[in-house]
């Protein structure tokens, strides 16, 4: 699939998360078994007809062995959050980090775009900074947490679907009345969520994120098989 996207997509340059330029963004986790994982995003969880979806907990995933295994040995034993994204993105539109890892199990074969935090400059990034990595089907990786990311990207007709493991808490409504009090608060969209957008995103337009984005809002032209 990643020979055929690349064919597809030549001026993205497409890698492989097996590969040295991954590690500087997360990495692999093999001891952790998805199958049980696997079986419930793809039989329990809804696939959208436009767009995508995302829930931050679904109790299913939240009670089976790997999620135990992922609290205990990737966040500590600190309290998270076990949900999922599915949809037919196609379109970078948006960075994010958290201020913790986030662990994702691919359900689906899916692209992911990553970036770093530090080359967000006065609030601006540059999207020639990227890096774009297909992430197999049941495959496990943690992103780490100064990693830029947003939603995966589809590579065929199919939906992607992807199980999300964050903090307890994560990408849930802020506070009202939070003062800010230095130049990131402005990114500061939901709680543990940082995002910044691009000003080709529809969507980040409509909820008012903060937009410094600069050049390609990429897409990823998917394969029709």
């Amino acid at each position: 699939m990643i020979t055929k996207l690349n064919v597809l997509n030549p001026e993205l340059h497409i890698k492989t998360i097996r590969g040295r330029s991954f590690k500087r963004y997360g990495r692999q986790i093999h001891q952790i078994k998805v199958p049980e994982l696997i079986a419930v995003l793809n039989k329990q969880t809804p696939t959208p007809e436009s767009g995508n979806i995302y829930v931050a907990s679904f109790a299913p995933l939240e009670e089976t062995e790997a999620a135990h295994l992922i609290r205990s040995h990737i966040f500590g034993s600190m309290p998270i959050q076990v949900g999922y994204c599915n949809g037919l993105g196609v379109k970078m539109n948006a960075m994010e980090y958290h201020k913790c890892p986030e662990v994702l199990a691919a359900g689906t074969d899916l692209v992911l775009i990553l970036g770093k935090t530090s080359d967000i400059n006065n609030l601006r990034y540059d999207s020639d900074q990227v890096e774009i990595f297909f992430v197999p089907a049941n495959s496990m990786i943690e992103l780490y947490q100064d990693t830029l990311h947003y939603a995966p990207c589809r590579v065929s007709s199919q939906a992607f679907k992807a199980v999300i493991v964050l903090a307890q808490g994560t990408n849930t409504p802020l506070e009202e009345g939070l003062i800010p009090l230095t130049q990131e608060d402005r990114l500061l969209f939901q709680k543990n969520k940082w995002l910044i957008a691009h000003s080709d995103s529809p969507s980040a337009i409509e909820q008012h994120a903060f937009t410094g984005i600069e050049g390609t809002n990429w897409m990823i032209k998917p394969s029709e098989s």
